[in-house]
């Protein structure tokens, strides 16, 4: 019920990043480890686009500076969506069923990270339980605020999946 609402807050925060020299201080996003990994994402993003997604912002680049880039209507057979992507690229799924979208997220062989952000203190344990169950080594971590800002001022609960250590960090 909000997804215009975020990408309206969204896409302008992203589309302001500054892509180029990692040395200059104006720079939030710097270049790909070579030119091949950038044409490579590059490809998966008209790909998509050729499936049905849409591009909101970036989807292109210049040498192995990849513009930050925002895919929606993407399908979970997509590259952008299956494969390790390691660019800054993100895909944006709006879901009804919240138990739905964790398992969708969960249908991967990769799970290097995963955002969810609610107020609900119940699908946060939920996801937790339930993202990377069963897959080998992965490693599971989660960060619990109650604070939109926290986060920002690493002032967070963290989880960790062995041994399930709660570490309290700052006042929450």
């Amino acid at each position: 019920s909000i997804y215009m609402q975020f990408l309206e807050k969204f896409l302008p925060k992203v589309k302001a990043l500054v892509v180029g020299d990692p040395l200059d201080e104006k720079t939030d996003v710097g270049p790909m480890i070579d030119e091949p990994s950038a044409a490579k994402v590059e490809e998966w993003v008209q790909e998509a686009v050729a499936g049905g997604a849409h591009v909101l912002a970036g989807g292109t680049r210049k040498c192995s500076l990849m513009q930050p880039t925002v895919v929606a209507d993407v399908k979970h057979e997509m590259k952008v969506c299956t494969q390790e992507v390691f660019a800054p690229l993100v895909t944006i799924v709006p879901y009804d069923d919240f138990k739905d979208a964790v398992h969708e997220v969960d249908n991967s062989d990769y799970g290097l990270q995963c955002g969810i952000f609610t107020r609900d203190v119940k699908q946060i344990w939920y996801a937790f339980e339930h993202i990377g169950g069963g897959r080998g080594d992965r490693e599971r971590r989660l960060h619990l605020s109650h604070r939109p800002h926290a986060l920002r001022r690493r002032q967070a609960v963290r989880v960790w999946a062995r041994g399930r250590e709660v570490r309290h960090r700052g006042n929450d």
